[in-house]
């Protein structure tokens, strides 16, 4: 974000509460509920956000579940993204106060370490994203996580190398473009995946739990897709494309290993960010205890593994740069792409958003409002 040197900073007179209501885990229950705890103080260059809303991710289960321990010194409330307005900022802020982009009483959306399902919340400036002036802060809290780790996937790791980035260009060599297999085709990076992949005429084939969902993100611009439930995925996609899927994002793990090997092409990249089924790889003959790793070399695989949450605030602040002038400022500002959520809930209903989740019956982004009356989808 460019500094205005004439831009003369609003006064920070918003007054805010030495403590506020935030979502806990009951430690007899085990279940999530709404607890008063203290209000964050600012460290270097934070800025304190006022939570309007926030989303449900597969890490806020399992760190409710106390599977996924917070990076050090990050926040113990749950809550990787979030969208509000700009309540304080530190004194050594670099970034905030320095345009109103990112002042006091700016709408502005946020990456978090932890700390999304509260009342108030403290991040780094460099991770601040500000809301298009048409859009809820309900839509705006399912962009940070979803968007940001679909956009490192795929762009930073991924790295299609054919591509075609206008109308035109997409029509006359669509076939030849890159393929891209993404696993969980309907959740919140899934259906951003899908998006990307639709502006940039890439090649999208998904996995999903049901017909429903399949048929969701063909008609979201996926050029395929299949029932894992009741379809060999690297069977149908071999037979739409026969050189196999030059990219592949997977989030499932182990039980994809041995189809993603099938599935990948010649010089493929395969990137993993989340083992859903486990992390431990099954030989495909349960006779061997060993399975064979030839096929890296043969096909000449690239295997890349990666996660968002426990990155460096310099890398993080130099993602949402890239973000925001490679995909915010074109594609959402224009609304080429968006969100897809499911329900809203008020946030005190977090126990059941995240019942919700678990079932795996969302499609799309899950968020969590602390306006009833949002509280409609």
């Amino acid at each position: 974000m460019t500094e205005d040197s004439s831009y003369k900073p609003l006064a920070k007179t918003i007054k805010f509460p030495k403590q506020m209501q935030a979502i806990v885990v009951n430690a007899d229950t085990k279940k999530l509920e709404l607890q008063t705890v203290d209000t964050p103080a600012l460290k270097s260059r934070e800025v304190l956000i006022k939570i309007e809303a926030s989303a449900v991710n597969r890490a806020d289960l399992l760190q409710a579940a106390g599977k996924y321990a917070p990076p050090k010194g990050a926040s113990s409330i749950i809550g990787l993204e979030c969208s509000g307005t700009i309540v304080d900022y530190s004194d050594d802020c670099q970034i905030a106060g320095k345009s109103k982009t990112f002042d006091v009483g700016s709408k502005v959306m946020a990456l978090l370490a932890g700390g999304g399902y509260a009342q108030y919340t403290t991040v780094h400036e460099g991770h601040l994203i500000p809301v298009p002036d048409d859009m809820s802060f309900e839509v705006a809290a399912a962009i940070p996580e979803a968007f940001l780790t679909a956009f490192q996937l795929l762009f930073w790791y991924g790295k299609p190398e054919k591509s075609a980035k206008t109308d035109e260009e997409q029509k006359q060599d669509e076939d030849g473009n890159d393929v891209v297999l993404i696993h969980a085709g309907a959740s919140g990076v899934g259906t951003t995946l899908v998006q990307y992949c639709r502006e940039h005429g890439l090649n999208a084939f998904v996995t999903a739990g049901s017909k429903e969902k399949v048929d969701f993100c063909i008609e979201l611009g996926a050029k395929g897709g299949a029932n894992y439930k009741e379809e060999e995925f690297d069977v149908k996609l071999l037979e739409k494309y026969p050189s196999g899927a030059n990219i592949i994002l997977d989030c499932v793990g182990a039980n994809y290993w041995h189809k993603n090997l099938n599935s990948i092409a010649v010089d493929g990249r395969f990137v993993n960010y989340g083992f859903l089924s486990g992390s431990k790889v099954k030989p495909l003959n349960e006779s061997d205890a060993t399975f064979d790793i030839t096929m890296i070399l043969r096909k000449r695989i690239s295997i890349i593994g990666t996660l968002l949450r426990n990155r460096s605030d310099d890398y993080k602040t130099k993602l949402v740069a890239d973000f925001t002038e490679r995909i915010l400022n074109p594609l959402i500002k224009t609304k080429r792409i968006k969100p897809i959520i499911n329900k809203v809930f008020e946030v005190k209903d977090a126990q059941k958003a995240h019942e919700l989740v678990a079932s795996n019956k969302n499609l799309g982004k899950v968020v969590l409002s602390w306006d009833s009356s949002a509280c409609k989808l």
